[in-house]
């Protein structure tokens, strides 16, 4: 057998004589060519001569073949067929075990001639051409069993190179059930140390859940394969007993096939409920890995509430700050506003101080009785305003400009003077008491500040 991934290696002109001669039934050939389907089992008669009877039938054996892992981990990562693991037509890497659990068919036909009592078998295997010890071990098995029974004088029954294929193929499945189991076990003390660690464990959860989901793929189509190598098994043992009497030459060899093949259905049964015990086991680590899931993302929501509530309570305390900050802005300004006001009524108090003494001299110059009298003062006004009493209408006036008349501006003027010492002593106190207030209210806001 070639070492390499080619499958039925023959050639056409060399198939259509095997058919021929083995009086292969176009069924089979169908079934050959689409033997990734799940396929019925088969049976025939063929009479070609009145005194001639053969009968024949068919099946195919579901093979899972464990074998060593033929490319490095990180190969397996890049394969095309590790892309998608969850496919059961797909080989399963089992990474702890370091296998690979490689799926594929046998399809066997056989022929028996009830005149000559002449069988003919034809298997056509199609397991990868790599495992060549897998493929040749059933055909190495068969050519032993005959050479030992030339030397000893057996008779062979013609249905024991069927036990020899079923013994194997059981074997293989008994094996890659335990590759499984032991996967399982290794993910189990996994998960178990993931939980006693601290750490991030997104990165491993995602990868064993991946992981495990393609197993439970796999055990799903498993369980059909098994149940259906069951099924060949009680349907090869039924012919078996129901066409003994066509076999009585070799009785003794048909009693230990059938012993065989019951002993052989029994351990195709025995893995089968292994493989319903690994689904099972299966489904408890996926729920305790869901489990651990949710604790891990509750824990990652907690922490990132915790998080919100902290950054809100840093916003809160900010927001108050700020509004401390602000209303103590708007105390200190308005000091600073009652402290200006209070400077611009008093600079406002001493400028009409300053118009008020300004009006001391103003009733004098007011009432001026004009130009004889500032003569009789030697005052030059020649440039000077006209006064009140110095008006053309009053200067022409000859008892107005008489010098006896003087007594008339001391009339007017001393009033006029009174007046404006008393208005300006009344303007004086109201604006200390507006000052006495000013102050007063600058005091309180000091004492606010100093509060606040």
């Amino acid at each position: 057998v070639p070492r390499d991934s080619n499958k039925l290696r023959i050639s056409p002109a060399s198939f259509q004589d095997l058919v021929q001669s083995c009086r292969i039934p176009p069924s089979f050939v169908h079934s050959l060519c689409r033997h990734y389907l799940p396929h019925a089992r088969g049976y025939q008669e063929i009479s070609s001569r009145p005194d001639s009877t053969s009968y024949g039938h068919w099946y195919f054996l579901p093979v899972r073949v464990q074998v060593l892992c033929t490319d490095k981990r990180s190969g397996h990562t890049a394969s095309a067929s590790n892309t998608n693991q969850m496919n059961p037509f797909n080989y399963l890497h089992l990474p702890n075990a370091e296998v690979d659990i490689r799926g594929s068919s046998i399809a066997i036909y056989s022929n028996h001639d009830i005149r000559t009592g002449n069988s003919v078998f034809a298997v056509f295997n199609l397991l990868d051409g790599r495992w060549d010890k897998a493929v040749e071990e059933p055909q190495i098995r068969v050519g032993e069993a005959i050479h030992h029974a030339s030397k000893s004088g057996q008779s062979l029954s013609s249905y024991f190179p069927h036990l020899v294929y079923l013994t194997s193929v059981s074997r293989w499945w008994t094996n890659s059930m335990s590759s499984v189991n032991n996967q399982l076990i290794s993910y189990e003390k996994d998960l178990q140390q993931e939980m006693d660690s601290e750490k991030d464990s997104t990165n491993f959860y995602a990868t064993i859940n991946r992981a495990l989901h393609s197993i439970a793929a796999h055990l799903h189509r498993y369980r059909s394969e098994l149940n259906s190598l069951e099924a060949v098994i009680m349907d090869i043992s039924r012919q078996l007993t129901e066409l003994r009497h066509l076999h009585e030459s070799t009785e003794d060899s048909n009693r230990q096939i059938a012993h065989g093949l019951d002993q052989t259905a029994s351990q195709v049964r025995a893995t089968n409920d292994f493989s319903q015990e690994l689904e099972k086991k299966l489904s408890n680590i996926l729920a305790l890995l869901f489990n651990r899931i949710q604790i891990a993302n509750t824990q990652s929501m907690n922490e990132v509430l915790r998080a919100i509530q902290t950054d809100t309570q840093t916003s809160q305390r900010l927001s108050e700050e700020m509004q401390k900050d602000s209303l103590s802005m708007k105390t200190v300004r308005s000091p600073f506003r009652r402290s200006y006001k209070y400077v611009l009524i008093r600079a406002l108090i001493n400028l009409i101080q300053i118009a008020v003494v300004t009006m001391f001299f103003l009733p004098g110059a007011t009432f001026a009785v004009g130009l004889p009298i500032f003569t009789l003062l030697q005052y030059d006004l020649t440039n000077a305003p006209q006064a009140l009493f110095s008006m053309p209408f009053m200067d022409s006036n000859s008892w107005i400009s008489s010098i006896s008349r003087i007594w008339l501006w001391f009339a007017f003027t001393v009033p006029a003077t009174t007046f404006v010492f008393l208005f300006y002593l009344y303007y004086k106190r109201q604006g200390e008491r507006r000052a006495a207030e000013a102050k007063k209210q600058k005091e309180e806001c000091k004492l606010d500040v100093e509060e606040v």
